[in-house]
């Protein structure tokens, strides 16, 4: 009888990569939790279009583990006893991804571009989302305001990279006003009728404008950003309501950094132009404590002019008129 040979064994395949489970967590609660935060209907952008950009780019992908980190800290709490290291790794994943765009992208080109474009969006969410945390160096809340001039910053620094682009099919003009400074667009939002207050709380803030005893040249400044405000709402997109402050003028930008009392009340009513759209986890909350701090910086005979946006998110003075107490509120 003839032996019958042994069958020779198979070669063994090839052996996969280390797998980051942390990656691996952080990207699945993107895909299928905080992705959906950031618009009321599903698109399919950000949770197919973006991961997808992200395995091309790495400054994305961390941009993506980032944010998903930091929505997982929101979503725990801070009285979690595992929420912390969700924040930790949030920090960590944001500035590598700072980094690789700081020292990867020089210019914008079809190529980079819709990776571009999701990296400015998520790093506003990000720096939004934690700009009302406490500072560990200093244990206590940081100035929203200031926040909000080093989010500008950071922005109007690349900016450039914007400018310089030609080609407006893939990336959109976020602008609520014609501009020569494109910006980047990632989701279109549903058709909006504004409240017939906001409207009127703007039309309100021309008048006191008008009247007001600034300059010629500060009131001619101040009325450009009410408008660019008002066209804001008239746009079918939420999406220039949200990046309003991302297109400021760089003449109010200084009269704002100097908190000049009609700067900043400006400020209070744009922002809380965004109280009009569905709850955002990274946002409102922060809202709420800009329009506090406005509140308790800006004179006394300025203070009927904060009413709509007091009142629009849930803060008050208290009886002395002096300090500015504010009320979150669950929406």
């Amino acid at each position: 009888m003839k032996k019958r040979s042994s069958p020779t064994p198979s070669a063994p395949g090839p052996s996969l990569p280390d797998i980051n489970l942390e990656h691996l967590e952080l990207m699945h609660h993107y895909s299928v939790s905080t992705s959906r935060t950031f618009h009321t209907f599903n698109d399919g952008r950000w949770e197919v279009l973006i991961p997808s950009q992200a395995a091309s780019h790495e400054f994305l992908m961390h941009a993506l583990l980032g944010v998903s980190a930091l929505h997982i800290f929101h979503l725990k709490g801070k009285d979690d006893p595992s929420s912390s290291q969700y924040l930790a790794r949030a920090h960590v994943h944001h500035a590598e991804a700072l980094t690789l765009f700081r020292s990867t992208v020089r210019d914008i080109t079809p190529a980079n571009g819709t990776a571009t474009a999701a990296f400015s969006c998520l790093f506003l969410i990000f720096s939004c989302g934690t700009a009302h945390l406490p500072s560990t160096e200093q244990g206590q809340d940081q100035d929203p305001i200031e926040a909000l001039f080093i989010i500008l910053r950071y922005f109007r620094s690349y900016r450039k990279l914007f400018v310089a682009a030609e080609t407006e099919n893939w990336i959109g003009s976020l602008s609520p006003s014609p501009s020569p400074s494109p910006h980047p667009a990632i989701m279109p939002s549903p058709s909006y009728t504004p409240n017939s207050g906001a409207m009127s709380a703007l039309d309100d803030l021309l008048t006191t404008n008008a009247i007001s005893t600034d300059s010629y040249v500060h009131k001619a400044i101040y009325h450009d950003t009410i408008i660019q405000m008002q066209r804001s709402l008239d746009c079918g997109s939420s999406l220039p309501r949200i990046l309003w402050p991302l297109s400021i003028s760089d003449e109010y930008l200084a009269l704002l950094e100097q908190r000049r009392d009609m700067a900043l009340i400006i400020l209070a009513h744009g922002c809380n132009l965004i109280m009009e759209l569905p709850y955002r986890w990274y946002v409102h909350d922060w809202i709420r404590r800009m329009t506090s701090a406005i509140a308790e910086q800006i004179g006394g005979g300025w203070r009927e002019s904060m009413k709509w946006p007091m009142v629009k998110c849930g803060v008050w003075l208290d009886d002395e008129g002096e300090n500015a107490v504010a009320c979150i509120q669950d929406m």
